[in-house]
């Protein structure tokens, strides 16, 4: 077996399809749609640096051949859930044919599953919600990911925690047991203390939101991850965001390497009714209020978004928003894919 650098023993498989060739090509497409980056492409081979560990694939004549480099057991689980995923979508009858070289994880929480408990619910302002998190293991997290999954579990119901399948997969709870999972971005995190504080925008819809106002101290919950989304790293950055990316803006600010320039818009209905933040030095930060009809892509249009391989432009709003956003940003803007990380996170229905 292959040891990464890390010192972990990397996770390799193969897929069994003559189709080899086709399923690569639709997971670089993939890739590139969202802009996530593709290094070492040629005909046969790719890697995707995912930040929590590398996926290699090579397309060879009968199969797809798969490796995984990640720096923890857990980290390597939820990639190989995510090639899984990712096969699964291409065709389902695919999956059954993946061959493991490592031992499937046994019985028990998924790696990457905490049972927590609730600290707290307080309101920094009217609009968000604070909940004070603990848990065991929080090391992971304090790297620099921006989010995870909050599993909660329904009302009035003792929880059912996941579990692993035959196949080495989560198996989540369903029926009037079923997790709703929700992504949200770690505000902080104190391992040596275990504990996590979330900020959360509360619109006062949906099952999120009916939890928190119910949380109680002691009430548990799920966390799943670290999950995606990572620090940007460059001398000058320009990070918009509405209220949703709020968190995740103050977050990126708090850690912005000292001597770092740039802008932070986030746009809010009310500018005054959003919880303080504070941008070092450098960064000039602008809440834009709805009400007064200004919107993030009127003043980003007007933005000098920096020099070419000192730049990141960091972007989070509605689903529509930003992909109009990541074409305008290569199209209009000239940027390349490494120099802006675009997300859509929510969906207006």
């Amino acid at each position: 077996m292959v040891t990464s650098p890390s010192g972990h023993p990397d996770v390799t498989g193969r897929l069994a399809t003559r189709r080899a060739g086709l399923v690569l090509d639709q997971v670089v497409a993939a890739c590139h749609e969202i802009d996530y980056p593709v290094r070492d492409a040629r005909p046969r081979a790719v890697a995707l640096d995912t930040g929590i560990g590398v996926i290699h694939f090579t397309a060879r004549p009968a199969e797809l051949g798969i490796r995984i480099a990640a720096d923890s057991a857990a980290n390597a689980f939820m990639l190989r859930e995510s090639v899984l995923a990712r096969i699964e979508a291409l065709d389902p009858a695919l999956v059954p044919a993946v061959a493991w070289s490592a031992p499937l994880p046994g019985p028990g929480l998924p790696p990457n599953f905490r049972v927590a408990r609730v600290l707290g619910v307080t309101a920094p302002c009217p609009s968000f919600r604070r909940v004070e998190i603990s848990a065991p293991d929080l090391a992971p997290f304090a790297r620099d990911g921006l989010h995870l999954r909050l599993a909660l579990p329904p009302a009035g119901r003792r929880p059912v925690w996941p579990g692993i399948d035959a196949a080495g997969r989560t198996r989540w709870p369903s029926g009037p047991d079923a997790l709703h999972i929700a992504v949200y971005t770690i505000r902080r995190v104190d391992p040596a203390a275990g504990t996590m504080t979330v900020d959360a925008f509360h619109h006062g819809r949906g099952a999120t939101c009916a939890w928190i106002d119910a949380a109680r101290p002691g009430d548990p919950l799920g966390l799943v991850g670290p999950g995606g989304g990572w620090y940007p790293r460059a001398p000058h950055l320009t990070l918009a965001g509405d209220e949703t990316a709020l968190p995740a803006i103050a977050r990126i600010l708090d850690a912005a390497a000292p001597g770092t320039t740039g802008t932070a818009l986030v746009e809010v209905d009310d500018a005054g009714a959003a919880p303080p933040i504070q941008a070092p030095p450098g960064i000039a930060l602008r809440l834009l209020s709805r009400a007064r009809g200004e919107c993030l892509e009127d003043d980003l249009a007007r933005l000098d978004l920096g020099p070419a391989g000192g730049r990141h432009v960091w972007f989070a709003a509605e689903k529509a928003r930003a992909q109009a956003m990541r074409r305008h940003l290569r199209d209009a803007r000239g940027l390349q894919s490494a120099e802006s990380t675009v997300a859509g996170y929510w969906v207006d229905r």
